[in-house]
């Protein structure tokens, strides 16, 4: 065999790899990292578009798709702290549907439908005439109804007391004077309070008086309306448990 025809076959059965590759020139392959472990040692040269020695972008989007990834891009089981963050974010994700879908649906989720309702008792009294009031001051909600806000509509102070207020026959005054009504009226502190709850067999009774005294603005012998208005949480109407 000549000489050439034997370099020519040597050169078919020789075997190139990382090894023989980095042996060609040491010093470069040690100042590259081809030794000693490192990504260069592979069967790829440390790109990330190589994989096995092959340039993985021949094979396009059909190679990543296998993987489900990127093309050249190897699946990889992320890390605990990785794993945490994304359950983290998905639940923060949630949360914040739930908080924004509660503002449609606040009962979502619940076996009892509960909103916050309004409930009202009035008369009607001529002006500048002392009447007492509690005739008319009385009702029952349409649903099982829990007053907490309290307000009067008395224009003035000196135009209306209340002496008794009953909540389901329990009253919630429980001193022995009157309450000017214009102390629990828009404009004024201390509406909140905390009453029997009422069922649609439950009363709410009021009892009181107006004076003779007409505020500025008002005309005397004028018809006017005195409400007693209660707001808190109520079962839905027509609702109840699920």
């Amino acid at each position: 065999m000549k000489a050439g025809e034997r370099e020519s076959t040597d050169r078919k059965h020789m075997r190139f790899n990382s090894k023989t590759l980095a042996m060609r020139d040491p010093a470069l392959a040690a100042a590259v990292g081809a030794f000693g472990g490192s990504d260069f040692g592979n069967e790829g040269f440390g790109d990330e578009s190589y994989l096995g020695g092959v340039d993985v972008d021949d094979f396009g989007g059909d190679f990543g798709s296998e993987f489900g990834a990127v093309p050249g891009m190897i699946p990889v089981k992320p890390t605990a702290q990785q794993a945490l963050g994304a359950w983290n974010a998905l639940r923060a994700k949630k949360a914040k549907a739930v908080q924004r879908y509660s503002k449609l649906e606040p009962n979502a989720g619940s076996e009892v439908d509960v909103e916050r309702y309004s409930f009202s008792l009035s008369e009607d009294f001529p002006l500048a005439t002392a009447a007492a009031f509690g005739t008319d001051m009385s009702g029952t909600p349409d649903t099982t109804f829990r007053p907490q806000v309290i307000t009067a509509n008395a224009p003035a102070p000196g135009f209306a007391y209340l002496s008794n207020l009953k909540m389901a026959n329990v009253n919630v005054t429980v001193g022995p004077g009157e309450e000017d009504l214009f102390g629990i009226s828009g404009p004024s502190w201390g509406r909140t309070m905390d009453m029997p709850t009422l069922s649609t067999s439950n009363r709410a009774n009021a009892d009181g008086r107006i004076t003779t005294f007409v505020p500025p603005g008002y005309t005397p012998a004028a018809t006017y309306t005195l409400v007693l208005n209660f707001k808190g949480p109520a079962r839905l109407a027509g609702g109840g448990a699920r």
